[in-house]
C-alpha cells in the first residue's frame, strides 16, 4: 500500500469506519488545527501519514511563529533559543565558554532565517520531548520518503528522536536514503529488564527514602480530574519544565492534560502527601510503544523540602513502572548526573535530515550544524559528561 495523508475530515472519517485508539484520540485535536489550545507553544500544521495502518503525525515548521514556537516543531527552537538556555544551565560556571558562544548563537540564528531553516515537515512527531518509532521496513520508509517529496518538494524531511541504541534499524535505514544525522542531544535509557539496577547503591537509596516517607502515597489518575487537582498538575508541570528550565519545553495547557487522559494516550500517576490534605506533590505521565517506554509529562512542587527528595521518587516510581511492565525506560534528556550514577546508558539522539532535493541555500543550515554537531559539540559534551 502507499502511503496517503489524512486531514481532520478524513481522519474522523476513518475513525467513524475503521475504528479508533488512544493514539488517534490525542491528535485528532492537533489535526482539526487546535495545537495553541493544547500547547501554548505551538503554532503547527499537523496532518497524518497512514501506511499500511501504520500513522505517524506530519507536523510543518511555521517560519511566521519561529521565534516563540516550542523545540518540539521548531528547528530554530532546538539549536538556537532552546541552545542559549542550556548554556546557561549546564555550563553555567564556564563563563569564558558561554561568551563566545552565545554570539554565536545568535549568528547561527541569522543564518537559519536566511536559509528558511523552519520550512520542514516532521514525520512520526506527536508534539513530544522523545517520539517512539513504529515498527517499519527500509522499503516501508523509502515509501515515505518518495511520496513527500513529491508532497513537499520545498521542505526538508526530519524524523526526530532517532537514537542507535533503540532505533538501530531505522537509523540504519534513513542513512541508506539518504538521510543525515544532525545531533539533537543526549538521552539516558535504562534496560530494566535484566533486574541489574537494583543492585545500584543509588537505587537502593531511593528505596530507603520511599519507604521513610511513608506519608507519601502513589495514586493512578484517571478521568475525568478535578478542576482542583487539574490546576495543581499543571502548575508543578509548568513551574518545572517552562519557569525553571525553558519556555522553549512544549507549554502545555490543562486541555492538553485532560485530551491525554480522556484518550488514555498517557498513563499518570499522582504522589499525593497524606500528611497535608491529600495536596498532590508530583505527577509522572509515561508512554510506551514496541517495548519501550518514555516520560514526556511530569511535574514536582521545587517548594517542598530537598530531604524530601519529590525528584528521586517521581525517577523511582517511573523505574518501578518500567520494571513492572518489563519495558525498557528511555529517560530522555537533562539530569544527565543523575541518571548515570543510576545506571543510564548516555547515546546520541538524532534528527534525520534529507535535504538533498534543496537549493544550496537550503542545505546550507543543515551542513553547519551537522559539522558543529561532530567536531564541536559531541566531543565537549563527552569531555563534560554531560
Amino acid at each position: 500500500m502507499q502511503p496517503k495523508i489524512l486531514d481532520a475530515e478524513s481522519l474522523k472519517d476513518w475513525i467513524k469506519h475503521k475504528g479508533t485508539n488512544a493514539a488517534l484520540q490525542f491528535i485528532l485535536p492537533f489535526v482539526e488545527g487546535k495545537s495553541r489550545a493544547l500547547i501554548e507553544n505551538v503554532e503547527a500544521e499537523v496532518k497524518l501519514l497512514l501506511l499500511d495502518e501504520v500513522f505517524m503525525p506530519l507536523v510543518f515548521g511555521n517560519e511566521a511563529f519561529q521565534e516563540r514556537n516550542s523545540f518540539v516543531c521548531s528547528p530554530m527552537a532546538h539549536y538556537v533559543h532552546y541552545a542559549k538556555i542550556e548554556l546557561d544551565v549546564e555550563m553555567a560556571d564556564k563563563t569564558l565558554l558561554i561568551a563566545f558562544a552565545k554570539p554565536f548563537l545568535n549568528l547561527l540564528g541569522n543564518l537559519g532565517r536566511f536559509c528558511q531553516f523552519e520550512k520542514v515537515v516532521y514525520i512520526n512527531n506527536w508534539l513530544l520531548t522523545t517520539n517512539l518509532y513504529p515498527t517499519l521496513t527500509a522499503e516501508d520508509y523509502e515509501k515515505i520518503k518518495c511520496f513527500l517529496l513529491k508532497q513537499y518538494p520545498d521542505r526538508a524531511l526530519v524524523f526526530r528522536s532517532v537514537n542507535v541504541l533503540l532505533n538501530q534499524s531505522v537509523f540504519e535505514s534513513l542513512l541508506s536514503l539518504g538521510f543525515k544525522p544532525v545531533l539533537s542531544r543526549q538521552v539516558y535509557i535504562t534496560d530494566v529488564r535484566d533486574g541489574n539496577f537494583r543492585q545500584n547503591s543509588n537505587y537502593k537509596k531511593d528505596l530507603k527514602l520511599k519507604r521513610k516517607l511513608s506519608f507519601y502515597e502513589w495514586e493512578d489518575l484517571k478521568s475525568p480530574v478535578s478542576a482542583e487537582d487539574l490546576t495543581r498538575i499543571h502548575t508543578l508541570y509548568r513551574k518545572l519544565y517552562i519557569a525553571k528550565y525553558s519556555v522553549y519545553n512544549p507549554d502545555l495547557s490543562p486541555e492538553y492534560i485532560l485530551n491525554s487522559l480522556k484518550s488514555g494516550f498517557l498513563s499518570c500517576h499522582i504522589l499525593r502527601n497524606r500528611q497535608e490534605s491529600n495536596r498532590i506533590d508530583a505527577v509522572i505521565g509515561y508512554y510506551a510503544r514496541e517495548g519501550v517506554m518514555t516520560t514526556p509529562f511530569a511535574g514536582y512542587d521545587l517548594e517542598q523540602p530537598k530531604a524530601y527528595g519529590l525528584y528521586r521518587l517521581l525517577t523511582l516510581k517511573i523505574t518501578e513502572e518500567s520494571e513492572k511492565q518489563k519495558l525498557i525506560l528511555n529517560r530522555s534528556s537533562g539530569a544527565s548526573g543523575y541518571k548515570r550514577l543510576r545506571g543510564a546508558k548516555p547515546v546520541m539522539e538524532y534528527n534525520m535530515v534529507f535535504d538533498q532535493h534543496l537549493s544550496w541555500r537550503r542545505r546550507l543550515i543543515w551542513r553547519v550544524f551537522r559539522g558543529l554537531s561532530k567536531y564541536i559539540v559531541i566531543p565537549i559534551m563527552q569531555k563534560m559528561g554531560l
